[in-house]
Formats: structure tokens, C-alpha cells, sequence
């Protein structure tokens, strides 16, 4: 699935910490994300429910699902 390419998975993950103080809804639930990546090239960290979907920003993340699903598919990049 195209949703699962890696480099949108890096472009989620710039986008996160790039945009943790806009008061968006992925930054008032920062304490409630359990399942974090780390990306050693780039020196960051980003939750899987953020960067496991499709072109995920802060102005369009809705805090949806469990997080399972991703999981599944960043286990395997």
C-alpha cells in the first residue's frame, strides 16, 4: 500500500517535531502516545499514531483508533 512508503513515514515524522508547539491536538496528547519511533538519521522521535497514516499534519491529525494498525506496519520498516 502506498500509505506505507517509507518516506511518507519520514515526511510524518519531520512534520511532528517540526510543528510540537502549535498547540494542535498531537501536542496536547503527547503524554498519551505509547508507541514512539526513532528515526537515527534525522535525531527524532515521533509517536506511530502520527506517522502511521497517510500525509498526517497537525492541523489534520484527529487522535482516531488505537494505534494497533500501525504498529503492525512500522514493525515492519
Amino acid at each position: 500500500m502506498e500509505q506505507w512508503r517509507w518516506d511518507y513515514i519520514e515526511l510524518n515524522m519531520v512534520e511532528f517535531n517540526r510543528s510540537l508547539h502549535s498547540g494542535g491536538l498531537a501536542s496536547k496528547r503527547f503524554t498519551k502516545f505509547y508507541h514512539w519511533y526513532y528515526h537515527p538519521f534525522l535525531d527524532i522521535f515521533a509517536p506511530s499514531k502520527f506517522i502511521g497514516y497517510y500525509s498526517t499534519t497537525h492541523e489534520n491529525y484527529t487522535g482516531d483508533g488505537d494505534g494497533g494498525q500501525t504498529q503492525k506496519i512500522l514493525k515492519t520498516l
